[in-house]
């Protein structure tokens, strides 16, 4: 009892199935060994006794005491609390532990660990039930933000969230980049009714890694039901042995959610093998009874990595059906252009849904890049580029002058100064050109379409290719005398 191990060095081959052990050796059943309040630094062995070890500090500008009955060791050093030790100053305990905390601070009389949970209010003392990491207790120093500008900040948002706090009424707005490593807590109760204004910036996560895939369903956000989401680049990536993960938003409820001007570049990778995964480049799942989510400008332009786990969805995982129930689902000038989908089958482009129907969901100016399973909806896309002399622009008013996500015109759309359209679609565009060819003489011909028209507005029918647009100078030579008339005529010819 009150006991730590915490050797300076270990220096012994420990290979698969090794009988070292941090406490006693046995012969594998620790019968007549007991352990109260013991703990292990360098774990020899799995299970053989004690818990792992984890630190607990105060943060700036706190103070703090266990209040627990305290049992000095003086040749060892060690102060036991009954739950939790102090060595050499310093306060540790174990996974779960509950730990009995006198503290002090300013800002505020209300205190948060560095996992971004709060300590339940109190009149002093205060207890902190343990994770299974090194934590730091720090004072609240927002009760409630609605801009966010750092990393403390998100997790003080979600952290609100989890509690409750749904921020229903309210705009939310991030006011630079954000990047968030702290996995998750997710329950029910972890619900966004609010707007979210990501103002052009980016959000990067990083939830597990290839050598820790998480046994949770992981999103930024858990749950939406009616909220609007927008103008928000999500990066980073997510590795996930559950379902239901998704590049934004793990659940959606309620009949009024809004998507609008967001591009998830996440990469979602799952250690599934042969079975459902449900992933979503935007929502993991969405439920039945009268959900409704409306895309409006979006791209997802992510990765999907998992050899042996099947139905992927571009935008959402699962459209849930239940009892002739459906949700419903628009997309509106939005793209789906994955980087990469390394995937089992069968998966589908914009939405996975146990049926395979597309009843409920509607498709407006929609387009897809690389498809990687079943085609519900859109169209193919091809690019619209020019030489380095010309710009090119859709002529039509666009759907919007956002900075993130894709652009739409009526027919094509833009995504990062790039236009897009299907084949046999036609559309107007709009060509300046800043090359040395006289404006008497200038001319455009197409790699791929069918250029009209003989000044801006021109008329451009595309083919099923990628479309370049050429200048050239209108000429005619018959006598050929330089380096320049042989060029002239090559064009003409």
């Amino acid at each position: 009892g009150r006991c730590l191990f915490a050797p300076s060095k270990v220096d012994i081959a420990m290979p698969d199935g090794s009988n070292s052990s941090a406490f006693c050796h046995t012969d594998d059943i620790n019968i007549g060994v007991y352990y109260k309040n013991s703990y292990y630094q360098t774990p020899l062995r799995n299970n053989d006794g004690g818990k792992q070890l984890y630190s607990l500090t105060a943060g700036e500008n706190v103070t703090m005491e266990p209040t627990a009955k305290a049992t000095e060791y003086t040749v060892s050093g060690i102060t036991s609390y009954g739950v939790g030790i102090k060595l050499n100053n310093k306060l540790y305990a174990g996974e779960g532990d509950k730990v009995s905390l006198k503290l002090s601070g300013s800002p505020t009389n209300r205190y948060i660990d560095s996992g971004y949970h709060s300590l339940p209010e109190s009149d002093n003392p205060y207890t902190l039930t343990m994770p299974q990491h090194n934590t730091v207790v720090m004072a609240w120093k927002n009760m409630h933000p609605t801009e966010l500008a750092s990393e403390e900040d998100w997790n003080i948002f979600r952290m609100l969230l989890h509690e409750g706090s749904d921020y229903a009424g309210e705009t939310v707005t991030m006011t630079a980049d954000i990047n968030s490593s702290l996995i998750p807590n997710y329950h029910d109760k972890f619900t966004f009714r609010g707007t979210f204004d990501g103002g052009g910036h980016t959000l990067t996560i990083a939830y597990g890694s290839s050598e820790n895939y998480i046994n949770k369903s992981m999103a930024p956000f858990y749950c939406i039901e009616n909220a609007t989401i927008r103008n928000l680049v999500i990066n980073g990536s997510i590795y996930s042995s559950s379902r239901y993960n998704g590049g934004l938003v793990v659940r959606a409820t309620g009949s009024e959610n809004i998507i609008r001007n967001c591009d998830s570049h996440v990469s979602i990778s799952s250690n599934i093998i042969y079975g459902e995964c449900f992933n979503g480049g935007f929502v993991g799942q969405m439920s039945t009874d009268g959900t409704h989510v409306s895309f409006e400008g979006c791209v997802f332009s992510g990765i999907f990595q998992g050899d042996k786990a099947r139905s992927w969805g571009g935008f959402v995982g699962l459209r849930e059906y239940k009892d002739n129930n459906h949700n419903t689902v628009s997309f509106t000038d939005c793209f789906v252009a994955p980087t990469r989908a390394s995937v089992y089958t069968p998966n589908a482009t914009f939405f996975q849904s146990p049926t395979y129907t597309t009843d409920g969901a509607t498709y407006t100016n929609c387009y897809y890049q690389n498809t990687f399973g079943k085609i519900d909806g859109g169209k193919q896309a091809y690019g619209i580029t020019a030489d380095k002399e010309i710009t090119v622009e859709n002529a039509a008013t666009p759907s919007s002058d956002a900075t993130v996500g894709a652009i739409g015109y009526g027919v094509g759309i833009k995504y990062k100064n790039v236009l897009y359209a299907a084949s046999d679609e036609q559309l107007s565009i709009t060509l300046n050109y800043s090359g040395s060819i006289p404006e008497e003489k200038l001319g455009y011909y197409v790699y791929n379409g069918t250029l009209t028209g003989t000044s801006n507005p021109y008329t451009l029918a595309m083919s099923n290719q990628n479309t370049v647009i050429h200048a050239w100078k209108q000429v005619h030579p018959i006598e050929i005398a330089s380096t320049e008339d042989w060029e002239d005529f090559g064009n003409a010819i």
